[in-house]
């Protein structure tokens, strides 16, 4: 296999969210998470392959997804992660983000390691392109919630979080709670 390039026609990163209640993919590998994600979007939806290069699970583990070509290079390959964005996008996505919004913060869906993982695969992806790409969120150019949270706003924060061993991390569903209906107070005054 010769080292993976990004085609210098790419000059977008696109991130997503599967949908996915957070509990969903914490007991998969990340090589079932992107088998079972391949499965909904060529079984249940016809296409020809999964729709994203690269699947993040919530241990912040990297799945290489769409590679039609089977070649092993998934930056090269046109995805299918949103209309009219596709040939010259690289999609990410980060398992979770049921039943999110556009405007909720990036840990109410996902953990410090998808932050820390997602932060550093944009950085290489931009390092093996040998430029600065606009990245940006699903809901950016279409009328959905996806990823759930503001991505170039999450991006301008200057350092990730450090992740925490999952063991160490508690989770606080009040605290969740509590977004989601400002949130949802938020969208509603609007």
């Amino acid at each position: 296999m010769t080292k993976a390039m990004i085609p210098a026609h790419k000059d977008t990163i696109m991130v997503h969210c599967l949908d996915t209640p957070a509990s969903w993919a914490k007991t998969k590998s990340i090589a079932q998470i992107v088998k079972e994600v391949t499965r909904w979007h060529v079984k249940e939806r016809g296409w020809s392959g999964v729709a994203y290069a690269i699947i993040i699970g919530p241990d912040g583990s990297l799945g290489k997804g769409r590679d039609l070509d089977g070649d092993g290079d998934v930056w090269d390959e046109t995805g299918a992660g949103a209309k009219g964005w596709n040939k010259n996008v690289i999609h990410l996505a980060l398992t979770g983000g049921k039943g999110g919004s556009a405007d909720d913060e990036f840990n109410v869906h996902y953990t410090p390691e998808q932050d820390v993982a997602l932060r550093k695969q944009i950085a290489d992806i931009q390092t093996i392109a040998g430029r600065k790409m606009r990245v940006m969120g699903h809901n950016q150019v279409s009328a959905k919630g996806c990823p759930c949270f503001d991505v170039p706003s999450w991006l301008a924060r200057a350092k990730a979080p450090t992740a925490t061993p999952p063991a160490a991390r508690a989770v606080n569903p009040l605290a969740a709670l509590i977004q989601a209906i400002l949130s949802a107070f938020k969208r509603n005054r609007s």
